[in-house]
């Protein structure tokens, strides 16, 4: 039977816990919405930290949001006018503002299937707002069980007179469950951006036949690989094939989701398959020119954007 929880964990920090189907997440609403922990079939599939108080993207799923990955300095132009992006007085380099945000959640059940919201305001009169993105808007994030898995839907809507530029995406640390030699991942895609020192160049090159080529099944543990992949769509998918526990996990995107990062660190005790709908620095991309590579979504007054990642599980054995 599907159900939904709000408790307190033994740090102090308030939990969403949804379980449904043989599956229970837990959700950290105060530290960004992480989706902290997955549990499914007698597994756990994300990475947690021995500090749960640790923060920025080195565990669970967190939510990047309004500018995923990097960007140089924290600066960027839109529409002619340099912003800085910052947080507590210092510069937010890299992967956004809402993964150390709190946010509103409701939660419920619909059926066999438990689901929870997330909502983040970007308000004026806010330091969230004035100080780090000023552009009024609203981020609501659901994560759904479902009977085969996992599903993200996520909203953003313009709430005020101007232009709203983002870019969405997650970064989930996937655990290794201890055997990252039997855990193998394949994605469709060859093309991906050329980057210098961590920037891309607005080039997207085709890196079929070199180790960045993953469209047959690769170990988790082969080798490094910190890449963004371009081309993604609907109709394509990315798996995961967890030979010892017997299942594979199918992802898949809205059309929106054009980027896909692939992180295998190997000094970690996870990895990341990344969907994401934007470029690297995309604001300045798209600044430069680069409208399609850089692919910043523009919300008009009134406008709403949604997008959503399916994460099915499958036995295969």
């Amino acid at each position: 039977m599907a159900s939904t929880t709000q408790t307190k964990l033994d740090c102090g920090l308030n939990a969403t816990v949804l379980s449904a189907h043989g599956q229970t997440v837990t959700l950290l609403p105060e530290m960004g919405f992480n989706l902290y922990s997955w549990q499914a079939y007698g597994r756990e599939l994300m990475m947690t930290p021995p500090d749960i108080f640790e923060k920025g993207c080195v565990y669970g799923f967190p939510i990047l949001f309004p500018t995923p990955n990097r960007v140089p300095d924290g600066r960027y132009t839109f529409e002619g006018k340099q912003f800085l992006q910052q947080k507590n007085g210092q510069p937010r380099l890299i992967h956004g503002l809402a993964l150390d945000e709190p946010f509103d959640v409701t939660c419920g059940v619909s059926g066999d299937d438990a689901w929870a919201c997330g909502t983040l305001r970007f308000v004026p009169g806010t330091p969230l707002h004035d100080d780090a993105f000023p552009f009024a808007c609203t981020l609501r994030v659901t994560y759904t069980l479902l009977s085969d898995g996992l599903r993200l839907d996520y909203t953003v809507d313009n709430d005020g007179d101007g232009r709203v530029p983002f870019g969405f995406a997650v970064h989930p640390y996937f655990s290794k469950m201890d055997a990252p030699d039997r855990i193998f991942i394949r994605q469709p895609l060859t093309e991906g951006y050329e980057a210098v020192e961590a920037f891309p160049t607005g080039r997207i090159v085709d890196y079929a036949g070199t180790e960045r080529d993953i469209r047959e099944w690769n170990a988790v543990s082969a080798y490094y690989v910190d890449q963004i992949y371009y081309g993604m769509s609907s109709d394509k998918t990315v798996e995961i094939d967890y030979r010892d526990w017997g299942y594979t996990m199918t992802l898949r995107a809205s059309d929106d989701m054009v980027a896909l990062v692939v992180y295998l660190p190997p000094h970690r005790a996870g990895f990341c398959i990344e969907n994401q709908t934007c470029s690297t620095n995309a604001h300045n991309l798209h600044a430069q020119g680069l409208v399609k590579e850089a692919n910043l979504i523009i919300l008009e007054k009134g406008q709403s954007h949604t997008g959503w990642i399916d994460y099915k599980l499958e036995a295969n054995r």
